[in-house]
């Protein structure tokens, strides 16, 4: 039997979209099968297990397959998903699972991803907020995934263009001919704009390059549709000990053998020679980059979206060779709320040591030195926690 997994569920009071409410101006046919598509695509795991809350706090649980028209049904009664997110941003756990699946009903959608937009830049402008309204009205995650949703929804809106190009494009039919093919879920005036794209020169040649691209590829991942950062928390779960990046790589990724011998080389030699390996976090010269080369431009290799060089490697030379890292949003109101508690912890100290010495020496001045020169960094962690 397979093993059960926790959904954690939470109760809003915010008023929710409804299918209708997501929807914007569209041709009705394709509006319905893009309303169809979204509410019939299937969870690839089985035998999560959803706990769901209602206002009065009491729980009730559902198992077997989270079917994604689960969602619209929550929204009904206010709850929403609970996504747990690594610190880099990631989301990670099931929940993560179903709402990258829920991302990809949205990328797919025409009325809320536009297939007539060049590219996500564009398309980003239009529809960010709407993206972000629809994806608040079912989930609740950290501020730090937003910059992961919208890399999620570019990956699958790109990903859908060229699962169509691949099914329905043919370069040798002209293209009034390619327009009267009209995939399924896909709005006429949309799938006519994309042909007469394609057909470009512009379009042509981006191809190419990135034809080229893939056949330089020298790996490929074996994580299906499960996130590097879940399979990487995962790891983390199961080994109870953090796990270097060469070695998640190793265990997400299909190589030659000489490659994957290569790596684990140069990962034991790094142990050995006492370099700080810890977690997925990257640093200039690692076992990967010794072997794989660098990795490619504002991409990490192997932590999937969101980590960049700028958040993961120190950028001075200072921090070459160290594990550095961005702290989110969260972290951050954490670290204030530490700071106030410790400000507020030597306050009371100083105010007793006042006391103390008004009372043995009939003054404050010399006491006043002691604390001023024990407790002279109050006022920076006073800046700090304000």
């Amino acid at each position: 039997m397979a093993r059960i997994k926790r959904m954690r569920m939470t109760t809003s009071n915010a008023s929710y979209l409804s299918q209708q409410e997501i929807s914007v101006q569209s041709d009705p046919h394709s509006q319905a099968n893009a309303s169809d598509m979204m509410q019939s695509e299937e969870s690839s795991e089985e035998g999560v297990e959803m706990v769901i809350q209602d206002e009065q706090g009491h729980t009730t649980k559902t198992r077997g397959k989270t079917l994604l028209r689960d969602l619209y049904k929550l929204h009904q009664s206010g709850r929403r998903v609970v996504v747990e997110a690594n610190d880099l941003g990631q989301p990670i756990g099931p929940e993560a699972g179903l709402l990258g699946q829920f991302l990809g009903t949205v990328a797919r959608n025409p009325t809320i991803c536009s297939l007539t937009h060049k590219t996500w830049l564009v398309l980003k402008k239009v529809a960010e907020d709407n993206i972000l309204s629809i994806v608040k009205a079912r989930f609740v995650y950290d501020k730090s995934s937003e910059k992961w949703i919208f890399k999620s929804v570019n990956n699958k809106w790109s990903q859908y263009k060229s699962n169509l190009k691949s099914m329905y494009f043919k370069e040798n039919v002209p293209s009034s001919e390619l327009c009267k093919n009209v995939p399924e879920g896909v709005i006429p005036d949309q799938w006519c704009s994309l042909v007469y794209h394609w057909k470009s020169t512009e379009a042509q040649a981006s191809s190419e390059r990135n034809r080229r691209a893939r056949a330089m590829r020298k790996t490929t991942h074996t994580t299906g549709t499960k996130s590097f950062a879940r399979h990487a928390h995962d790891m983390k779960m199961n080994l109870k000990d953090e796990t270097h990046r060469a070695q998640f790589y190793l265990a997400t990724h299909k190589l030659d053998e000489e490659i994957s011998v290569a790596i684990e080389k140069h990962v034991q030699e790094q142990v050995e020679s006492g370099n700080n390996l810890g977690g997925t976090i990257s640093w200039e010269g690692n076992a990967l980059s010794q072997v794989l080369g660098k990795d490619p431009n504002g991409r990490v290799r192997g932590l999937g979206l969101l980590p960049t060089p700028k958040n993961v490697i120190g950028t001075s030379g200072q921090f070459r060779g160290l594990e550095t890292t961005t702290m989110d949003e969260k972290m951050l109101i954490d670290l204030v709320h530490q700071l106030r508690g410790e400000i507020n912890d030597l306050r009371g100290e100083i105010d007793h040591l006042k006391d103390v010495a008004s009372v043995d020496k009939g003054d404050t001045n010399p006491s006043d030195a002691v604390i001023a020169e024990k407790f002279g960094f109050l006022n920076l962690l006073s800046a700090q926690g304000e």
